[in-house]
């Protein structure tokens, strides 16, 4: 019998979702719908897929909820080691966000953020491969006038529960009157006039 069929033989795979995983102690708790929770040693040998995507252990890549298919074998000592485990990221259905990149502006006042842009797109990404919110909760709104913004925020606002978190990420221009009253720039503000033409930064935080 050859050397490959022999670790075939001593590797087997186990399908679960993972309910919890102690980076310090490197171990990842994985439980399937008939058995219980069964504990998995990994090292800096094993190795993590994400939907394909060869990535590190790491805590921004592998969350507890997720899916998992981990291909492990047994120690001398009985312990389960992890060779390698294939994940499918699952949506936090209770996390929402809304991400404003305002960089170009109709007036010539205001300065252009072009490069940005980039940097907002980044975050969107971030947020839906690495903190699970899903695609439909995650809004991005790039240089758009006062009125949209408005009714994008309220209309968002009215589909949050009671027990779901909202991220707001804005990129752009910002303006104080002095008397601590901030105003955000739409796509549509005037810099002559930014208080009224502006977006209120108390629709955000009150």
């Amino acid at each position: 019998i050859s050397a490959l069929e022999i670790a075939v033989e001593r590797t087997t795979l186990f399908k679960g979702v993972v309910q919890q995983i102690d980076w310090e102690k490197r171990e990842l708790t994985v439980a399937a719908k008939s058995e219980t929770a069964t504990p998995f040693a990994f090292d800096q040998k094993s190795t993590l897929s994400v939907q394909g995507r060869s990535t590190a252990f790491d805590p921004y890549e592998l969350r507890v909820g997720d899916s998992v298919e981990v291909q492990f074998e047994k120690l001398t000592a009985g312990e389960l080691k992890a060779v390698s485990v294939q994940a499918t990221p699952v949506a936090n259905q209770r996390l929402w966000a809304l991400i404003v990149a305002q960089t170009e502006y109709d007036d010539t006042k205001i300065g252009s953020l072009e490069q940005l842009a980039a940097d907002a797109r980044l975050v969107r990404d971030s947020l839906q491969k690495r903190y699970r919110v899903p695609e439909e909760q995650l809004i991005m709104l790039e240089n758009v006038s006062r009125v949209k913004l408005e009714q994008e925020l309220s209309g968002l606002l009215v589909r949050l529960r009671d027990d779901c978190q909202l991220l707001v990420y804005f990129v752009g221009h910002g303006y104080s009157d002095g008397a601590g009253k901030i105003t955000l720039a739409s796509k549509d503000t005037q810099r002559s006039d930014s208080t009224l033409t502006g977006w209120p930064m108390k629709w955000l935080v009150s």
